[in-house]
């Protein structure tokens, strides 16, 4: 696994060379909070996580469980008492003061301890596998709440420079309509512009309260400052590579697996039962009376002890069924899950290569359309063009903007999302 990872990450690095860093990092100061922290804020308080955590520790306790009834028991019982009563003549008794200390180990009972351990060995094997499927689908849902608020903190920034020069336009248009230079049309059509861009800036504001409310929820923390700067790459070269790791790491399968291995040492439990238990014990006794000094027994003895089923009404039979069953089912659900996971694998790679396509027609079209807007601007100044071709150059710019945002911080998702349909996340 460890090379295949490695390989990955020299392979994905060639890819890394030949993209352009990620827009608008140099925006990041020293005080973002990186994603990074983010994610170990989730990992240790999230409360799924955290009942996933305790199902473990349950899991634990069971093999505990199981290991010490196949060991010996050793208990002691005594007692010592008094009553009286009174009937108008009065009563008083006192029994004798009794000791016994029992010791006692199970020889055979057909195999059905062991095959409990075994049962409780691969159960906690199978929640520790579920665990690490929900701490990597954690690290994944962060990583795109991460990116939302990343993106809605861009959209808003932009919103408010989009509103800053609508502002502008509209007060050059309100000058030119005031010295009779356009008509009243113009100066509406940059009003309403200004209206756009002040709902824009609301609706923006709107997004982010909502992508920091989910982070929040998610880390218990407030991000105020995300940035998509040193983020890791790890992902395999090819989808082939992926769904090879997938198929040989996923934690869902080997938790399927050790289910699976579970309920075949449960079935084995089950058809135990028809069989004789055996214990061997040893017991020492003594029993004393405080007020007759010749009244005392002393009792030390050796057992083999043994039990028989002879007819349990079908209940022996029911419980092989069920185990049988159980088993059964885990053995077509370990199917389903290869084939879930196969689906995952693909559709985030192909969110990913979309997101890579995307980022890169996105930087293409910000270019254009800052040209563009410099140019329309320029020709608005000397006369060469009304004010809706610079207010429509403005909002595309803005457009233009907020969709790289949104490729870039879809690239650093959908890389999580690849990651967590594989099974392995650092």
């Amino acid at each position: 696994m460890k090379k295949s990872l490695i390989a990955a990450i020299f392979a994905f690095g060639s890819t890394l060379a030949a993209v352009p860093p990620l827009a608008f990092a140099q925006n990041a100061n020293a005080n973002s909070q990186s994603l990074q922290s983010a994610i170990e804020a989730a990992v240790s308080g999230e409360p799924s996580l955290q009942a996933a955590s305790a199902m473990v520790a349950a899991s634990q306790s069971q093999h505990q469980l199981a290991r010490a009834n196949q060991r010996s028991t050793i208990g002691a019982q005594g007692s010592f008492g008094a009553s009286s009563a009174d009937f108008g003549a009065g009563s008083r008794e006192i029994y004798p003061r009794s000791l016994a200390i029992a010791w006692e180990r199970r020889v055979f009972d057909g195999g059905a301890s062991l095959a409990q351990v075994s049962a409780a060995e691969y159960n906690l094997a199978a929640q520790n596998g579920e665990y690490e499927n929900a701490r990597n689908q954690l690290v994944a849902e962060v990583a795109k709440a991460y990116s939302d608020a990343y993106v809605a903190g861009q959209a808003l920034r932009f919103a408010n420079d989009n509103l800053a020069a609508m502002q502008r336009y509209a007060n050059d248009a309100t000058l030119q309509f005031n010295a009779g230079e356009v008509p009243v049309s113009r100066k509406a059509e940059a009003l309403a512009a200004l209206a756009g861009a002040q709902s824009l800036v609301s609706e923006t504001q709107g997004s982010l309260a909502t992508a920091n409310a989910n982070l929040r929820r998610l880390t218990g923390r407030d991000f105020t400052n995300p940035s998509l700067d040193g983020l890791p790459n790890y992902i395999p070269q090819n989808i082939a590579t992926a769904r090879e790791q997938a198929l040989a790491d996923h934690p869902l399968l080997a938790a399927n697996k050790a289910k699976l291995a579970a309920a075949e040492a449960m079935v084995r439990a089950a058809y135990a039962s028809r069989y004789p238990n055996v214990s061997v014990s040893a017991r020492a006794s003594t029993v004393r009376d405080q007020f007759l000094a010749g009244y005392k027994s002393d009792d030390i003895g050796a057992y083999v002890n043994f039990s028989v089923p002879l007819w349990t009404s079908g209940r022996t039979t029911a419980n092989i069924d069920v185990a049988r069953a159980n088993r059964d089912a885990l053995k077509a659900q370990n199917s389903a899950i290869n084939r879930n996971i196969i689906f995952g694998v693909e559709r985030a790679y192909v969110d990913y290569e979309a997101a890579q396509a995307s980022l890169i027609a996105a930087r293409a079209s910000l270019n254009a359309r800052q040209i563009a807007k410099d140019s329309v601007e320029a020709e608005f100044r000397v006369g060469m063009r009304p004010i809706v071709d610079l207010l429509n150059a403005q909002r595309d710019l803005t457009s233009a903007q907020t969709a790289l945002a949104m490729t870039s911080g879809k690239l650093i998702s959908t890389r999580y999302q690849i990651m967590a349909a594989i099974g392995i996340m650092n």
